[in-house]
């Protein structure tokens, strides 16, 4: 990931997404989703679908696959599929290739970084430990719950603790959501492709779209 740097040119802070972005966690969602599918009798979905299909809010995502909360509430498949990621994290995730090696050389440079996450905070900070990468961001944010309905109103509360002007500040992640989420904290944004949304799919939303090596 060495080779965004020179895409960072000018910024004093950058705030990184987590799920798709520094974690590669794709294809174990794919595979939890695809299950739950099949379980309820809905059609398959697969990776080529997922990445053009995937969105937030997670509840409109889910409906837009054909469950029907009517049938089983969204809670309850929320809960399903977090118990799901939570049995196979460790073993099924894991960072992207060069993700120290960029902290570090952001570090080095002075640039300081923050999280802005989806997940619930206490999981995220756990899993922040955990990889041994916590020391690199200077505040953590993430949802009070696991239904990942935005990160919107967290990232407007992380804006007012930054010591950095906005035109300073980078967002960083790899869905249409983080895009929404950087012009309503009002800084740049620069995408990752080959999370969980496809690079077409974002390149035709945004002309800073970088691909993952």
């Amino acid at each position: 990931m060495l080779h965004l740097l020179p895409h960072l040119e000018g910024k004093q802070h950058i705030i990184w997404d987590w799920n798709g972005t520094l974690l590669d966690d794709v294809d174990f969602c794919i595979e939890i989703i695809a299950a739950m599918l099949s379980h309820h009798g809905l059609p398959e979905l697969d990776k080529n679908a997922y990445l053009k299909r995937f969105r937030f809010p997670i509840v409109d995502y889910y409906a837009e696959l054909g469950f029907r909360y009517d049938v089983v509430p969204f809670a309850e498949l929320s809960k399903h599929f977090i118990s799901r990621y939570k049995e196979g994290m460790a073993t099924r995730t894991q960072l992207y290739d060069g993700v120290r090696d960029i902290l570090g050389a952001l570090a080095d440079r002075g640039v300081s970084c923050s999280m802005l996450s989806a997940n619930h905070e206490g999981d995220l900070l756990k899993l922040l430990d955990n990889h041994g990468i916590r020391n690199h961001f200077v505040h953590v944010y993430g949802l009070g719950d696991h239904h990942a309905v935005s990160k919107l109103q967290r990232g407007k509360e992380l804006m007012q603790v930054i010591s950095h002007p906005p035109e300073s500040v980078l967002l960083i992640g790899d869905t249409d959501h983080d895009l929404e989420v950087g012009a309503a904290m009002g800084i740049d944004v620069m995408l990752l492709s080959g999370g969980h949304q496809c690079h077409d799919r974002l390149s035709a939303l945004h002309p800073r779209v970088a691909r993952r090596s």
